[in-house]
């Protein structure tokens, strides 16, 4: 990943997080999505989001 900022030059750092809602009762898992931040500048990097049609909560621990 490379940032626009160029960072702090041959080596950019950035914070990775990842997301989640439930279905309503908690009964499953209903969507992920993963997004980082950039440690020089602070700009958010928007990556992907996936619908979980079948709540499987077994993806929570590959979170």
């Amino acid at each position: 990943m490379v940032c626009e900022c160029d960072g702090d030059g041959d080596e950019e750092d950035f914070n990775v997080a990842v997301g989640y809602s439930l279905y309503a009762g908690g009964d499953g898992i209903r969507a992920i999505a993963i997004t980082s931040r950039c440690v020089a500048c602070g700009r958010l990097g928007y990556w992907d989001d996936w619908m979980v049609r079948g709540g499987e909560m077994h993806l929570l621990d590959l979170a």
